[in-house]
């Protein structure tokens, strides 16, 4: 309906104007629909007539290669095309690359063990010397001290394996006493072992060791701790 005003003939002209419109301008409107459509016409008949063809084309070949299969099938030369086929497979195991293991890492030389011992020696110190470092209301903190003397056991040990001079003290029962001397130890020797000095640190053990043995002895477990409490 025509309502009149600005509003209303814009409807009209919006909304309903398609009925009076030009032939030309409705043929425009609804060619790109009728092209559309003719083109999927045009695609789905290509495609049943090639899927027509293909099918035909294999038939044809597959009946015939059948043909010749049996029209030829005892002048094929079946143990030549065996024995061709073994060969060429050997061939190709033969000369098929292989993936080569890789030679196993050398021994590490006694220089890395000493190295590696110290570096174990040297984190015993640090946990001695955290340790000692408690105040009176962390002690439920506190490592077990044989647990620590006993890894150090070890570590010398396997020094003494290399021959290299140990700290040793039969005498020293005390787990306090004992571990005093290795943080003296590993705390001593530890930076010329960590640079490379290796002749250096070892011709100095052994004074190092002798002169941390009074220090054992004469320690007093009530001063493990650094300050007083």
């Amino acid at each position: 309906m025509f309502f009149g005003g600005h509003s209303g003939a814009i409807y009209f002209m919006a909304g309903k104007g398609h009925k009076n419109s030009p032939p030309e301008e409705q043929a425009t409107a609804t060619s790109p629909a009728r092209f559309g459509l003719k083109r999927l016409t045009i695609a789905g008949l290509l495609v049943a007539a090639g899927l027509f063809l293909a099918n035909e084309t294999a038939a044809w070949v597959l009946n015939n290669a059948l043909d010749w299969l049996r029209q030829n099938w005892a002048l094929i030369p079946w143990m030549q095309i065996v024995g061709l086929v073994a060969l060429a497979s050997g061939v190709l195991v033969v000369v098929w690359p292989r993936k080569k293991t890789p030679p196993p890492p050398p021994p590490p030389t006694r220089s890395a063990r000493i190295r590696a011992a110290f570096n174990q020696g040297k984190a015993i110190a640090d946990a001695v010397s955290k340790d000692r470092r408690l105040k009176s209301f962390m002690l439920d903190y506190a490592r077990d001290l044989t647990v620590l003397a006993a890894n150090a056991d070890s570590v010398f040990l396997t020094l003494e394996k290399e021959g290299f001079p140990v700290l040793r003290c039969p005498d020293v029962l005390n787990a306090e006493n004992y571990l005093v001397g290795v943080q003296g130890y590993f705390s001593t020797l530890y930076p010329l072992i960590r640079d490379g000095h290796f002749d250096e640190a070892e011709g100095l053990a052994s004074d190092v060791a002798a002169g941390l043995v009074e220090q054992m002895r004469s320690f007093n477990p009530r001063n493990w701790l650094y300050s007083p409490h």
